[in-house]
């Protein structure tokens, strides 16, 4: 029966990357963060959701589970709580949950946004105009220059290195790529990058690049959030996370939606 969710999962994002888009100008396709040319998969702390994740936490929405990183998080970022982009979500009445991060998949450069590119249809649409999400990213950008957020990023990739090593180490031990291309009974031509989230405390998250940043459309992004209903300030977050139910559940919402 695991076996059956998991498919589910991974036969719909396959035949999302079988679809061909009529009438549109080929989009250059970009490798992205964290990833290498011809690694299959790709665990890492996206910037770009990393930021985000860290307005949104200021902004009082959806509080993370304790941990030392968040710790960390409130005494670089706690003196920015007013700042615009922080603010932008504290007064919205838009439901977005933990999933609103994934915007930053839109940024050219995560690491040191300096622009970005919206996509022409997304969901997110029906929460927010396009022209707020424009205001919003450009005050995003704007709160990462202010905050230094490169360089805190930076201070934490030893441990981020690790966290993605830990996992993927877990998903390789579970051989999911290696069963779907056995099911397939041929290679697939498909790249996964999980996305871990140490400020989600929600769950995980399927991140449609096909619609949200076509450019990275070759990959099956992932986000994997962390929660331990045991933890306290002194826990050091650990993505632990069952994979068969997590990727069933996500996979429900690829065809559906």
């Amino acid at each position: 029966m695991k076996a059956l969710f998991l498919l589910l999962f991974l036969t719909s994002n396959l035949l999302i990357f079988g679809q061909a888009i009529p009438n549109k100008p080929p989009i250059a396709k970009r490798i992205p963060f964290g990833a290498k040319p011809g690694d299959k998969l790709t665990v890492a702390i996206h910037p770009g959701v990393e930021l985000l994740s860290i307005i949104q936490y200021l902004s009082g929405n959806q509080g993370p589970m304790s941990s030392t990183y968040r710790t960390d998080v409130r005494e670089h970022f706690g003196r920015y709580r007013t700042h615009p982009a922080v603010m932008f979500l504290f007064n919205s009445n838009a439901r977005f949950g933990y999933d609103l991060p994934e915007l930053g998949w839109c940024f050219t450069d995560p690491l040191h946004p300096t622009s970005f590119t919206l996509p022409e249809e997304t969901y997110w649409y029906k929460s927010f105009a396009k022209a707020e999400l424009t205001t919003y990213l450009s005050l995003c950008m704007d709160f990462a220059k202010k905050t230094n957020f490169a360089e805190f990023y930076e201070r934490h990739r030893s441990q981020y290195d690790q966290w993605g090593q830990v996992f993927q180490h877990r998903v390789d031990s579970l051989q999911i790529i290696s069963k779907l291309e056995t099911f397939y009974q041929r290679p697939v031509a498909s790249k996964w990058y999980i996305c871990l989230d140490p400020l989600n405390g929600g769950g995980a998250h399927a991140i449609m690049t096909q619609t949200l940043a076509p450019a990275y459309s070759d990959y099956i992004v992932y986000q994997q959030g962390y929660w331990n209903r045991q933890a306290s300030l002194t826990t050091i977050p650990a993505f632990q996370a069952d994979m068969y139910n997590l990727v069933w559940h996500e996979g429900s919402h690829v065809v559906i939606n």
